[in-house]
Protein backbone atom coordinates (compact mmCIF):
# COMPACT_ATOMS: atom_id res chain seq x y z
CA UNK A 1 0.00 0.00 0.00
CA UNK A 2 1.55 3.31 -1.07
CA UNK A 3 1.79 6.29 1.26
CA UNK A 4 -0.95 8.15 -0.61
CA UNK A 5 -3.27 5.13 -0.58
CA UNK A 6 -2.64 4.59 3.12
CA UNK A 7 -3.60 8.16 4.05
CA UNK A 8 -6.54 8.10 1.61
CA UNK A 9 -7.91 4.85 3.01
CA UNK A 10 -7.46 6.10 6.57
CA UNK A 11 -9.38 9.24 5.64
CA UNK A 12 -12.36 7.31 4.24
CA UNK A 13 -12.51 4.88 7.15
CA UNK A 14 -11.98 7.77 9.58
CA UNK A 15 -15.04 9.46 8.08
CA UNK A 16 -17.03 6.28 8.68
CA UNK A 17 -15.80 6.06 12.28
CA UNK A 18 -16.87 9.67 12.81
CA UNK A 19 -20.38 8.63 11.78
CA UNK A 20 -20.14 5.61 14.08
CA UNK A 21 -19.07 7.81 16.98
CA UNK A 22 -21.93 10.18 16.19
CA UNK A 23 -24.45 7.32 16.44
CA UNK A 24 -22.76 5.99 19.58
CA UNK A 25 -23.03 9.38 21.23
CA UNK A 26 -26.62 9.75 20.10
CA UNK A 27 -27.27 6.39 21.72
CA UNK A 28 -25.69 7.54 24.99
CA UNK A 29 -27.30 10.97 24.96
CA UNK A 30 -30.79 9.73 24.15
CA UNK A 31 -30.72 6.78 26.53
CA UNK A 32 -29.46 9.12 29.25
CA UNK A 33 -32.43 11.39 28.44
CA UNK A 34 -35.10 8.66 28.27
CA UNK A 35 -33.84 6.60 31.23
CA UNK A 36 -33.24 7.65 34.81
CA UNK A 37 -29.68 8.40 35.94
CA UNK A 38 -29.65 5.06 37.80
CA UNK A 39 -30.78 3.09 34.74
CA UNK A 40 -28.30 4.91 32.53
CA UNK A 41 -25.52 3.98 34.92
CA UNK A 42 -26.69 0.36 34.84
CA UNK A 43 -26.78 0.11 31.04
CA UNK A 44 -23.30 1.63 30.66
CA UNK A 45 -21.92 -0.92 33.14
CA UNK A 46 -23.56 -3.69 31.11
CA UNK A 47 -21.63 -2.47 28.06
CA UNK A 48 -18.43 -2.47 30.12
CA UNK A 49 -18.88 -6.24 30.52
CA UNK A 50 -17.85 -6.61 26.87
CA UNK A 51 -14.15 -6.19 27.60
CA UNK A 52 -13.28 -9.88 28.38
CA UNK A 53 -14.30 -10.83 24.84
CA UNK A 54 -11.41 -8.78 23.46
CA UNK A 55 -9.15 -11.73 24.29
CA UNK A 56 -10.88 -13.57 21.44
CA UNK A 57 -12.37 -11.02 19.05
CA UNK A 58 -9.39 -8.75 18.32
CA UNK A 59 -6.73 -11.50 17.97
CA UNK A 60 -9.11 -13.46 15.71
CA UNK A 61 -9.75 -10.39 13.57
CA UNK A 62 -6.01 -9.71 13.32
CA UNK A 63 -5.17 -13.30 12.37
CA UNK A 64 -7.90 -13.41 9.73
CA UNK A 65 -6.78 -10.06 8.31
CA UNK A 66 -3.14 -11.17 8.15
CA UNK A 67 -3.92 -14.53 6.55
CA UNK A 68 -6.39 -13.15 3.98
CA UNK A 69 -3.89 -10.44 3.05
CA UNK A 70 -1.09 -12.97 2.65
CA UNK A 71 -3.14 -15.41 0.60
CA UNK A 72 -4.53 -12.63 -1.57
CA UNK A 73 -1.07 -11.25 -2.36
CA UNK A 74 0.11 -14.77 -3.24
CA UNK A 75 -3.11 -15.32 -5.26
CA UNK A 76 -3.85 -18.53 -3.38
CA UNK A 77 -6.73 -20.12 -1.56
CA UNK A 78 -9.10 -17.17 -1.16
CA UNK A 79 -12.23 -19.20 -1.96
CA UNK A 80 -11.44 -22.07 0.33
CA UNK A 81 -9.92 -19.83 3.00
CA UNK A 82 -13.17 -17.93 3.53
CA UNK A 83 -15.13 -21.18 3.50
CA UNK A 84 -12.75 -22.50 6.17
CA UNK A 85 -13.13 -19.34 8.26
CA UNK A 86 -16.92 -19.60 8.40
CA UNK A 87 -17.04 -23.34 9.10
CA UNK A 88 -14.38 -25.21 11.10
CA UNK A 89 -12.54 -22.10 12.27
CA UNK A 90 -15.76 -20.44 13.47
CA UNK A 91 -16.69 -23.50 15.52
CA UNK A 92 -13.36 -23.55 17.34
CA UNK A 93 -13.60 -19.82 18.07
CA UNK A 94 -16.98 -20.35 19.70
CA UNK A 95 -15.40 -22.99 21.95
CA UNK A 96 -12.58 -20.60 22.80
CA UNK A 97 -15.18 -17.95 23.71
CA UNK A 98 -16.26 -19.97 26.72
CA UNK A 99 -13.34 -18.41 28.61
CA UNK A 100 -14.52 -14.77 28.32
CA UNK A 101 -18.09 -15.94 29.00
CA UNK A 102 -17.00 -17.28 32.38
CA UNK A 103 -14.94 -14.14 33.12
CA UNK A 104 -17.94 -11.93 32.29
CA UNK A 105 -20.23 -13.87 34.62
CA UNK A 106 -17.71 -13.58 37.45
CA UNK A 107 -17.28 -9.83 36.96
CA UNK A 108 -21.04 -9.26 36.74
CA UNK A 109 -21.45 -11.05 40.06
CA UNK A 110 -18.93 -8.83 41.83
CA UNK A 111 -20.32 -5.57 40.41
CA UNK A 112 -23.88 -6.69 41.16
CA UNK A 113 -25.28 -6.89 37.63
CA UNK A 114 -28.45 -9.05 37.27
CA UNK A 115 -27.62 -12.43 35.71
CA UNK A 116 -30.29 -11.98 33.02
CA UNK A 117 -28.56 -8.79 31.83
CA UNK A 118 -25.19 -10.54 31.73
CA UNK A 119 -26.62 -13.40 29.66
CA UNK A 120 -28.00 -10.95 27.08
CA UNK A 121 -24.61 -9.21 26.82
CA UNK A 122 -22.85 -12.56 26.40
CA UNK A 123 -25.36 -13.68 23.74
CA UNK A 124 -24.94 -10.41 21.84
CA UNK A 125 -21.16 -10.76 21.85
CA UNK A 126 -21.26 -14.39 20.69
CA UNK A 127 -23.58 -13.35 17.86
CA UNK A 128 -20.88 -10.91 16.71
CA UNK A 129 -18.12 -13.48 16.23
CA UNK A 130 -18.98 -13.99 12.51
CA UNK A 131 -18.96 -10.19 12.19
CA UNK A 132 -15.45 -10.10 13.66
CA UNK A 133 -14.25 -12.64 11.10
CA UNK A 134 -15.95 -10.63 8.33
CA UNK A 135 -14.12 -7.43 9.31
CA UNK A 136 -10.85 -9.36 9.22
CA UNK A 137 -11.68 -10.50 5.67
CA UNK A 138 -12.44 -6.91 4.60
CA UNK A 139 -9.18 -5.69 6.16
CA UNK A 140 -7.14 -8.37 4.40
CA UNK A 141 -8.83 -7.64 1.08
CA UNK A 142 -8.47 -3.86 1.65
CA UNK A 143 -12.18 -3.55 0.90
CA UNK A 144 -12.60 0.10 1.89
CA UNK A 145 -16.33 0.19 1.14
CA UNK A 146 -17.15 -2.71 3.45
CA UNK A 147 -14.76 -1.42 6.13
CA UNK A 148 -16.63 1.88 6.09
CA UNK A 149 -19.98 0.09 6.40
CA UNK A 150 -18.63 -2.16 9.15
CA UNK A 151 -17.43 0.92 11.02
CA UNK A 152 -20.73 2.81 11.23
CA UNK A 153 -23.64 0.46 10.41
CA UNK A 154 -23.47 -1.51 13.71
CA UNK A 155 -23.48 1.77 15.64
CA UNK A 156 -26.47 3.00 13.65
CA UNK A 157 -28.43 -0.21 14.26
CA UNK A 158 -27.62 -0.16 17.97
CA UNK A 159 -28.66 3.48 18.21
CA UNK A 160 -31.91 2.97 16.29
CA UNK A 161 -33.15 -0.20 18.02
CA UNK A 162 -31.97 0.59 21.55
CA UNK A 163 -33.04 4.23 21.63
CA UNK A 164 -36.49 3.41 20.26
CA UNK A 165 -36.85 0.67 22.85
CA UNK A 166 -35.64 2.92 25.70
CA UNK A 167 -38.12 5.60 24.62
CA UNK A 168 -41.08 3.21 24.36
CA UNK A 169 -40.44 0.96 27.36
CA UNK A 170 -38.09 2.87 29.74
CA UNK A 171 -36.67 -0.59 30.50
CA UNK A 172 -32.97 -1.52 30.61
CA UNK A 173 -33.75 -5.22 30.13
CA UNK A 174 -35.81 -4.73 26.95
CA UNK A 175 -33.25 -2.22 25.63
CA UNK A 176 -30.58 -4.92 25.97
CA UNK A 177 -32.87 -7.34 24.11
CA UNK A 178 -33.00 -4.78 21.27
CA UNK A 179 -29.19 -4.68 21.32
CA UNK A 180 -29.10 -8.45 20.83
CA UNK A 181 -31.34 -8.27 17.75
CA UNK A 182 -29.29 -5.44 16.24
CA UNK A 183 -26.17 -7.60 16.67
CA UNK A 184 -27.86 -10.50 14.88
CA UNK A 185 -28.85 -8.28 11.95
CA UNK A 186 -25.46 -6.80 11.16
CA UNK A 187 -23.64 -10.07 11.88
CA UNK A 188 -25.76 -11.84 9.26
CA UNK A 189 -25.38 -9.03 6.71
CA UNK A 190 -21.60 -8.70 6.95
CA UNK A 191 -21.07 -12.45 7.03
CA UNK A 192 -22.95 -12.66 3.75
CA UNK A 193 -20.81 -9.88 2.27
CA UNK A 194 -17.60 -11.56 3.43
CA UNK A 195 -18.61 -14.93 1.99
CA UNK A 196 -19.23 -13.22 -1.36
CA UNK A 197 -15.53 -12.29 -1.40
CA UNK A 198 -14.75 -15.90 -2.29
CA UNK A 199 -16.00 -15.24 -5.82
CA UNK A 200 -12.68 -13.51 -6.59
CA UNK A 201 -10.84 -15.30 -9.38
CA UNK A 202 -7.93 -16.89 -7.53
CA UNK A 203 -6.42 -20.32 -7.32
CA UNK A 204 -8.05 -22.54 -4.72
CA UNK A 205 -6.91 -25.78 -3.18
CA UNK A 206 -9.25 -28.68 -2.48
CA UNK A 207 -9.21 -28.33 1.29
CA UNK A 208 -7.34 -25.39 2.74
CA UNK A 209 -7.93 -26.50 6.32
CA UNK A 210 -5.20 -29.12 5.79
CA UNK A 211 -2.49 -26.44 5.54
CA UNK A 212 -3.37 -24.79 8.86
CA UNK A 213 -2.19 -26.05 12.21
CA UNK A 214 -4.79 -25.18 14.84
CA UNK A 215 -2.05 -25.22 17.44
CA UNK A 216 -0.27 -22.38 15.63
CA UNK A 217 -3.48 -20.38 15.21
CA UNK A 218 -4.44 -20.66 18.86
CA UNK A 219 -0.86 -20.01 19.92
CA UNK A 220 -1.06 -16.66 18.11
CA UNK A 221 -4.49 -15.87 19.57
CA UNK A 222 -3.43 -16.71 23.12
CA UNK A 223 -0.23 -14.63 22.87
CA UNK A 224 -2.25 -11.67 21.57
CA UNK A 225 -5.10 -12.22 24.02
CA UNK A 226 -3.15 -11.10 27.07
CA UNK A 227 -2.20 -7.81 25.40
CA UNK A 228 -5.75 -6.96 24.33
CA UNK A 229 -7.17 -8.05 27.67
CA UNK A 230 -4.83 -5.57 29.36
CA UNK A 231 -5.81 -2.83 26.93
CA UNK A 232 -9.55 -3.50 27.29
CA UNK A 233 -9.24 -3.66 31.06
CA UNK A 234 -7.56 -0.26 31.04
CA UNK A 235 -10.34 1.06 28.82
CA UNK A 236 -13.25 -0.25 30.90
CA UNK A 237 -11.89 -0.73 34.43
CA UNK A 238 -12.79 2.80 35.48
CA UNK A 239 -16.55 2.24 35.05
CA UNK A 240 -16.39 -1.14 36.81
CA UNK A 241 -14.32 0.43 39.57
CA UNK A 242 -16.85 3.22 40.12
CA UNK A 243 -19.77 0.76 40.02
CA UNK A 244 -18.12 -1.51 42.60
CA UNK A 245 -17.61 1.29 45.14
CA UNK A 246 -20.46 3.67 44.30
CA UNK A 247 -24.20 3.73 43.69
CA UNK A 248 -25.98 3.51 40.33
CA UNK A 249 -26.66 7.27 40.43
CA UNK A 250 -22.97 8.05 40.92
CA UNK A 251 -22.11 5.55 38.19
CA UNK A 252 -24.49 7.35 35.84
CA UNK A 253 -22.85 10.72 36.56
CA UNK A 254 -19.39 9.27 35.98
CA UNK A 255 -20.50 7.42 32.83
CA UNK A 256 -21.75 10.64 31.22
CA UNK A 257 -18.26 12.12 31.66
CA UNK A 258 -16.51 8.93 30.53
CA UNK A 259 -18.60 8.60 27.36
CA UNK A 260 -17.37 11.99 26.16
CA UNK A 261 -13.87 11.65 27.61
CA UNK A 262 -13.26 8.39 25.75
CA UNK A 263 -13.75 10.20 22.44
CA UNK A 264 -9.98 10.53 22.35
CA UNK A 265 -9.73 6.72 22.11
CA UNK A 266 -12.36 6.22 19.43
CA UNK A 267 -11.32 9.01 17.06
CA UNK A 268 -8.13 7.24 15.84
CA UNK A 269 -9.81 3.80 15.50
CA UNK A 270 -9.67 4.05 11.70
CA UNK A 271 -5.88 3.86 11.92
CA UNK A 272 -6.02 0.42 13.54
CA UNK A 273 -8.25 -1.01 10.80
CA UNK A 274 -5.83 0.12 8.10
CA UNK A 275 -2.49 -0.25 9.89
CA UNK A 276 -2.60 -4.02 10.53
CA UNK A 277 -3.03 -5.21 6.89
CA UNK A 278 -0.65 -2.48 5.67
CA UNK A 279 2.12 -3.70 8.01
CA UNK A 280 1.36 -7.32 7.06
CA UNK A 281 1.84 -6.45 3.39
CA UNK A 282 5.17 -4.78 4.16
CA UNK A 283 6.27 -7.91 6.01
CA UNK A 284 5.41 -10.18 3.09
CA UNK A 285 7.55 -8.09 0.73
CA UNK A 286 10.23 -7.63 3.43
CA UNK A 287 9.96 -3.86 3.39
CA UNK A 288 10.34 -1.51 6.34
CA UNK A 289 7.05 -0.67 8.08
CA UNK A 290 8.59 1.90 10.44
CA UNK A 291 7.36 4.86 8.30
CA UNK A 292 3.80 3.53 8.67
CA UNK A 293 4.20 3.40 12.44
CA UNK A 294 5.55 6.94 12.61
CA UNK A 295 2.78 8.24 10.36
CA UNK A 296 0.12 6.41 12.40
CA UNK A 297 1.43 7.72 15.71
CA UNK A 298 1.56 11.25 14.28
CA UNK A 299 -2.01 11.11 12.97
CA UNK A 300 -3.15 9.54 16.24
CA UNK A 301 -1.49 12.27 18.31
CA UNK A 302 -3.13 14.92 16.16
CA UNK A 303 -6.61 13.38 16.52
CA UNK A 304 -6.55 12.24 20.13
CA UNK A 305 -4.51 15.18 21.41
CA UNK A 306 -6.76 17.66 19.63
CA UNK A 307 -9.83 15.93 21.04
CA UNK A 308 -8.45 16.03 24.60
CA UNK A 309 -7.71 19.76 24.33
CA UNK A 310 -11.21 20.50 23.03
CA UNK A 311 -12.83 18.51 25.84
CA UNK A 312 -10.73 20.29 28.47
CA UNK A 313 -11.47 23.78 27.14
CA UNK A 314 -15.18 23.36 26.42
CA UNK A 315 -16.35 20.92 29.11
CA UNK A 316 -18.59 23.59 30.67
CA UNK A 317 -20.51 23.87 27.42
CA UNK A 318 -20.45 20.23 26.28
CA UNK A 319 -22.05 18.50 29.28
CA UNK A 320 -25.08 20.84 29.69
CA UNK A 321 -25.81 20.84 25.97
CA UNK A 322 -25.45 17.08 25.44
CA UNK A 323 -26.69 15.61 28.73
CA UNK A 324 -28.72 18.35 30.40
CA UNK A 325 -28.75 19.97 33.80
CA UNK A 326 -28.98 16.74 35.82
CA UNK A 327 -25.42 15.79 34.71
CA UNK A 328 -23.63 19.04 35.61
CA UNK A 329 -21.58 17.24 38.26
CA UNK A 330 -19.73 15.46 35.42
CA UNK A 331 -18.09 18.62 34.01
CA UNK A 332 -14.84 18.54 36.01
CA UNK A 333 -14.62 14.76 35.63
CA UNK A 334 -14.71 15.06 31.86
CA UNK A 335 -11.78 17.50 31.84
CA UNK A 336 -9.62 14.93 33.65
CA UNK A 337 -10.80 11.91 31.65
CA UNK A 338 -10.11 13.41 28.23
CA UNK A 339 -6.43 13.81 29.10
CA UNK A 340 -6.25 10.51 31.02
CA UNK A 341 -7.44 8.33 28.17
CA UNK A 342 -5.30 9.94 25.46
CA UNK A 343 -2.23 7.67 26.04
CA UNK A 344 -4.41 4.58 25.57
CA UNK A 345 -5.00 5.50 21.94
CA UNK A 346 -1.22 5.57 21.42
CA UNK A 347 -0.79 2.18 23.06
CA UNK A 348 -3.30 0.44 20.79
CA UNK A 349 -1.35 1.71 17.76
CA UNK A 350 1.82 0.14 19.19
CA UNK A 351 -0.05 -3.08 20.01
CA UNK A 352 -1.37 -3.32 16.48
CA UNK A 353 2.02 -2.62 14.90
CA UNK A 354 3.94 -5.16 16.99
CA UNK A 355 1.32 -7.86 16.51
CA UNK A 356 1.22 -7.31 12.74
CA UNK A 357 4.99 -7.78 12.66
CA UNK A 358 4.65 -10.83 14.95
CA UNK A 359 7.43 -9.25 16.96
CA UNK A 360 6.07 -10.54 20.25
CA UNK A 361 7.33 -14.04 19.45
CA UNK A 362 10.74 -12.95 18.11
CA UNK A 363 11.56 -10.22 20.62
CA UNK A 364 9.32 -11.43 23.40
CA UNK A 365 11.27 -10.21 26.41
CA UNK A 366 11.97 -6.79 24.90
CA UNK A 367 8.37 -6.06 23.96
CA UNK A 368 6.97 -7.53 27.17
CA UNK A 369 9.23 -5.14 29.05
CA UNK A 370 8.02 -2.27 26.88
CA UNK A 371 4.42 -3.39 27.34
CA UNK A 372 4.90 -3.66 31.10
CA UNK A 373 6.35 -0.16 31.33
CA UNK A 374 3.52 1.30 29.27
CA UNK A 375 0.82 -0.48 31.25
CA UNK A 376 2.30 0.54 34.59
CA UNK A 377 2.42 4.14 33.41
CA UNK A 378 -1.19 4.17 32.26
CA UNK A 379 -2.49 2.25 35.27
CA UNK A 380 -0.76 4.81 37.47
CA UNK A 381 -2.49 7.66 35.64
CA UNK A 382 -5.89 5.96 35.75
CA UNK A 383 -5.60 5.14 39.44
CA UNK A 384 -4.64 8.73 40.18
CA UNK A 385 -7.66 9.83 38.16
CA UNK A 386 -9.97 7.49 40.06
CA UNK A 387 -8.60 8.60 43.44
CA UNK A 388 -8.86 12.23 42.37
CA UNK A 389 -12.50 11.73 41.43
CA UNK A 390 -13.37 9.87 44.61
CA UNK A 391 -11.73 12.41 46.93
CA UNK A 392 -12.70 15.50 44.97
CA UNK A 393 -16.38 14.50 44.85
CA UNK A 394 -16.63 12.87 48.28
CA UNK A 395 -19.44 15.25 49.15
CA UNK A 396 -21.78 13.32 46.85
CA UNK A 397 -19.93 10.00 46.50
CA UNK A 398 -20.87 7.80 49.43
CA UNK A 399 -17.47 6.15 50.01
Amino acid sequence: MSKDNFVKTVFFVFFATILANLFNYLFNLLTAFFLTVDDYGLITICFSLLFPFSIVSTPVQNWVSSEVSRQFILKNNIKQLIKFLFSKFLGYIYLLSLIPCIITLIISYYVRIPISYSIIIISSTLALIPFTISVGVFQGRKNTKQLMLASFLPAFLKCFFCVMTAYLTKSVFITLIALFFSCIIHAVYFSYEAIKEKEINTVASDDISDIYEYKEIFNYIIKSAFIYLCYSFLQYQDSLFIKYYCSLYETGIYSSAAVIGKTVIYLPSALVLILFPAVTEKNIFERSSLPLLIKSLGLNLLLSGGGAIILFLFANQIIPVLFGEKYLEAIDMMKVLGITFMPLSMIIILFTFFLAKKSLAVYGLYYLQLLFNLLVHIIYILRLCNLFLLFSYREYLDV
